[in-house]
């Protein structure tokens, strides 16, 4: 569900822009890879869905290309600010 893991953020929601969240995890994220949606996501977090549901968008729900995933060195950047 949903509300697993909403305690667990590395820091307080209501200060992070939502971009930081991940959609899988709703945390802070800590290594933001980018999926064929062109949304980011918490690596670990992507790479377990892609392997329960295959390659579906876990925002859209639609089918995606492929499982490739790049990293998102500048959203990593922005994070690293927000959580030191």
């Amino acid at each position: 569900g949903k509300a697993e893991g909403r305690n667990a953020l590395s820091a307080p929601a209501q200060d992070v822009p939502e971009e930081l969240i991940c959609p899988l995890s709703h945390q802070v994220m800590s290594d933001p890879w980018i999926a064929a949606d062109g949304f980011s996501y918490e690596r670990t977090a992507i790479e377990e869905w892609f392997a329960r549901k295959g390659a579906r968008s876990p925002t859209t729900g639609l089918p995606l290309p492929d499982t490739r995933l790049l990293p998102n060195n500048a959203l990593r950047s922005i994070i690293a600010s927000y959580v030191e």
